[in-house]
């Protein structure tokens, strides 16, 4: 099966998280028999501008280029959003099966003038799809409700899935001691709700709950310099351990390092780091949102919380603080047993049979 990839989203060097589940989608499907015959990426985040219109010429020259003189079986684009101008183009002309992979993101063009032009020349090029693919049953409901489209043409694949080779429980004594009480691992953003987090631990300091505990903080992004201020204005330096990194390979040992993960995201279409925590046995507190509520079970392999609430979150994180041995190691072997169902071999596996019975080959 030939096939060429389209995403805005990529991993670069500087920057490896960027898009790191469409590379593990690729790769997983590469193992699976899949030849990728041309991959026209935007690699790392632009914050410029100029540069960011740039790169956006340069994939959809790319594309054109590639479909002219490269052959494949169909062409998968992912972010079909920000590439709608480019499948409008092509679908008076392209004779190849097109894929279309939505992520979340870009299913809401917000305020953005451009954005919305686009999305009214995505919602005429939905009907030319071969199949649609998306990470949750969530974002089905919502692709299905928007573009009027059967969910028979929507397939779920849940963002490639956990790679267990990568994300593994490094100590089969869920009852012993971890250096962090809970913790926090993502892209240090607005949406991340980082913000909730560290204000839920100032409330149940001045409870008196965590004294002497320690908590991590782990990522990287725009909201850095922000957080170091909130956590130095709410002296709660000698509680949290801020860790700025984007090294996905650290990530197993932040996991295993936690009692539990804290996952206060306003909007996620499915949220793979709650997964990946679970892969190494780490239970999860999060957001009752619809992406997470796709895997996360209240009371068996960890918590709701209200979004947005420090409140709901503090009583939480103190509720699973007081928890017996037996009690958490119930949690995490939940945990561990949620997350196999997302095996990446196995999603790759069924997203592979999905493709094949789709694309004329």
């Amino acid at each position: 099966m030939k096939i060429g990839l389209v995403s805005n989203m990529y991993p670069s060097e500087n920057d490896r998280k960027y898009g790191i589940f469409v590379k593990g989608m690729a790769d997983s499907l590469s193992k699976k028999g899949v030849e990728f015959t041309f991959m026209c990426l935007i690699k790392g985040k632009e914050p410029k501008k100029f540069k960011k219109a740039l790169k956006y010429g340069k994939l959809y020259i790319c594309t054109v280029f590639s479909l002219l003189f490269k052959r494949c079986n169909a062409v998968y684009f992912h972010y079909p959003l920000h590439l709608a101008p480019l499948l409008y183009i092509l679908s008076f002309f392209l004779i190849k099966p097109v894929i279309v992979n939505f992520h979340g993101t870009d299913l809401q063009p917000g305020d953005s003038k451009v954005l919305n032009f686009f999305d009214k020349l995505l919602f005429r090029v939905m009907k030319t799809v071969r199949l649609t693919v998306v990470p949750s049953d969530y974002l089905k409901k919502q692709v299905c409700d928007k573009f009027h489209i059967s969910e028979e043409s929507v397939f779920v694949s849940p963002s490639g899935g956990v790679d267990f080779n990568l994300f593994k429980m490094a100590d089969d004594n869920p009852a012993g001691i971890k250096e962090y009480s809970a913790g926090f691992i993502s892209r240090i953003s607005p949406e991340k709700g980082w913000s909730v987090f560290i204000n839920a631990l100032d409330l149940l300091k001045k409870k008196g709950v965590v004294k002497d505990h320690k908590f991590l903080l782990a990522g990287s992004g725009p909201d850095e310099k922000q957080a170091e201020k909130m956590i130095s204005d709410l002296n709660l330096e000698g509680n949290i351990t801020f860790i700025k990194t984007t090294e996905q390979s650290r990530f197993p040992g932040f996991f295993n390092s936690l009692d539990v993960f804290i996952f206060p995201s306003y909007s996620e279409s499915l949220g793979l780091v709650g997964l990946e925590a679970m892969a190494c046995g780490t239970p999860v507190i999060g957001s009752n949102i619809g992406g997470i509520s796709q895997y996360l079970a209240d009371n068996e392999n960890g918590f709701f919380f209200e979004k947005g609430s420090s409140e709901d979150l503090a009583e939480k994180i103190e509720k699973y603080m007081s928890l017996s041995k037996v009690e958490k190691m119930r949690l995490r072997d939940s945990a561990l047993n949620t997350a196999k169902d997302f095996d990446r071999d196995r999603i790759s596996a069924l997203l592979f049979k999905k493709l094949k019975s789709v694309i004329d080959i």
